[in-house]
């Protein structure tokens, strides 16, 4: 998946071209949203007695096109004009999705019509590590620095009564229902979830692992449920953090057809990027620049 900044570059200035008057808080929001489900995924990862593979499942079924729609709705509320800004936040997440798919992810994919089908969009075109990733992730930053001034001027024009009904309703079903649908979301089989969970099925099963750490010494991957398999095959000549399509040879073992080894800086830049749209809120919330602003779409 495209990094933040990568989001930002490509999003931001192509929705203030269409909506010029377009708030860029809410165009960022927009930009981050789908990406909310694996960053609590990430933080969760790390408490032990949480399950991997049901958080897994969990951020999965948040991470679809409705499931942003609903958390946009959500927040939207706030907006003074909750209708436009929706569209303009909705259209964003569908964006962010359609643009993930871009990029090579094996064992990994977008959810466009889930939960009414679990297929997923997989174009994939380039690595995150191609060079236009860097470049693009330059722009974001660079972005972000030359409209820091022109975003706090505008200021963030919020409702004087926010619909706060509403807000509750999507946010209880957005973090409430994925509980409902995660068993068909493993039965599915997408992201080979199936597999990864049921050992029994394994032997003779292909598998596609997205971005695994692999070590050279024991000759292991390990997966996001912390199980450690066994690989031999085509496997790098160095630790590293990998993905990779494969054979299970047994439950416990795994030999690898091909792999991609995956540098560290797309969580790096995801970082950089999280922490400056943050700051951009924040800043706007402890001014509180909020007058009265009429949203309109350029012709």
């Amino acid at each position: 998946m495209p990094n933040t900044l990568i989001h930002i570059a490509i999003q931001a200035p192509l929705s203030r071209a269409i909506f010029r008057k377009a708030e860029i808080p809410w165009i960022l929001a927009g930009a981050i949203i789908p990406d909310i489900p694996w960053i609590f995924q990430r933080f969760f990862y790390s408490i032990p007695i949480v399950d991997p593979f049901h958080l897994r499942l969990y951020a999965t079924v948040q991470a679809s096109l409705l499931y942003c729609l609903l958390f946009t709705w959500a927040i939207t509320a706030f907006a003074r004009k909750p209708g436009p800004v929706f569209l303009l936040v909705g259209g964003n997440c569908l964006l962010h999705l359609i643009l993930d798919d871009f990029q090579i992810k094996w064992g990994n994919g977008v959810h466009l019509l889930a939960p009414f089908n679990w297929n997923t969009m997989d174009l994939g075109f380039i690595w995150p590590e191609h060079y236009a990733g860097y470049l693009l992730s330059v722009v974001g930053i660079i972005y972000l620095l030359f409209l820091w001034k022109t975003v706090l001027q505008e200021g963030l024009f919020l409702s004087q009564t926010p619909r706060w009904k509403p807000a509750v309703v999507c946010l209880v079903i957005y973090f409430f229902t994925p509980f409902a649908f995660m068993g068909q979301l493993e039965k599915s089989n997408t992201h080979f979830l199936e597999v990864i969970h049921d050992t029994a099925i394994r032997t003779g099963r292909s598998i596609e692992l997205d971005r695994v750490s692999f070590h050279k010494e024991t000759a292991t991957v390990t997966t996001f449920t912390r199980e450690k398999l066994s690989v031999t095959g085509a496997v790098p000549q160095q630790s590293a953090n990998i993905s990779l399509k494969g054979i299970f040879l047994n439950p416990n073992s795994l030999y690898i057809e091909q792999f991609h080894v995956h540098n560290s800086y797309r969580i790096y830049a995801s970082l950089v990027g999280l922490f400056l749209v943050l700051l951009i809120w924040l800043s706007l919330l402890f001014n509180r620049r909020f007058s009265p602003h009429t949203f309109k779409e350029s012709r």
